[in-house]
């Protein structure tokens, strides 16, 4: 269940951005900006296992990665 959760982060954030986006009143090359980022940092965490750590917590084991 948690990596269905852990799945639609991306989604729910690419829907809410431009939400947000439009009540502080940026431009389209900053939505585009701030998306690509946010896919990037996320891929990241998810590729070096930080979403292991939260996982070690509810199951009580750690892998290494």
């Amino acid at each position: 269940m948690g990596n269905i959760l852990l799945a639609l982060v991306p989604a729910v954030m690419w829907g809410i951005q431009p939400l947000i986006l439009q009540t502080i009143g940026g431009k389209t090359s900053n939505q585009q900006m701030g998306m690509s980022l946010g896919a990037l940092i996320f891929s990241m965490c998810a590729r070096h296992g930080i979403y292991l750590a939260s996982e070690s917590l509810v199951t009580g084991s750690y892998r290494q990665v």
